[in-house]
């Protein structure tokens, strides 16, 4: 985040809840043009994995866990997993896939992955949030303008 803020003279101020967990980022108001830039900044560092190399990381990750036998295809459940994490950062991914492995012998459930995952690429998201907001407010602004620019007709027919 911070070589990102540097690069592209972004002020970014970390928001927290009155007990310091972390809530966001805000930033600072940025023209037109700069925030495109960030914007497209940020989604690069979203850039997902593809289907093979999710694969291949939770097939290590069922190599390396006990499981029950509970009757389910397993080509379904890999097949499923691939979807469902095909919407969040590579090295996201990659990282909370290796970490259920070393915190736990079982086989984890979708919530205990994407709890996992989503620690692991909180503060893009947030980052993009924080970004998409101030994209919207840059949008609003440049609406009333143009609203207030169009002559106000006193006779209406």
């Amino acid at each position: 985040m911070k070589s990102l803020a540097q690069s592209l003279d972004l002020k970014i101020e970390e928001q927290l809840s009155s007990e310091y967990d972390f809530k966001g980022y805000s930033i600072n108001t940025l023209s037109p043009k700069k925030l495109a830039i960030v914007k497209a900044e940020a989604e690069k560092m979203m850039i997902p994995a593809d289907d093979m190399t999710l694969l291949q990381e939770l097939i290590k990750l069922r190599a390396l866990t006990k499981h029950r036998n509970e009757g389910y295809d397993i080509d379904l459940l890999l097949e499923t997993l691939v979807d469902k994490l095909s919407k969040y950062p590579e090295d996201a991914v990659i990282k909370a896939l290796d970490i259920i492995v070393d915190k736990s012998q079982w086989w984890p459930s979708w919530f205990e992955i994407k709890k996992e995952v989503e620690y692991h690429c909180q503060h893009r998201i947030a980052l993009l949030d924080a970004i998409n907001k101030q994209y919207k407010h840059t949008e609003k602004r440049k609406l009333k303008k143009f609203l207030k620019s169009i002559p106000i007709n006193s006779e209406c027919n």
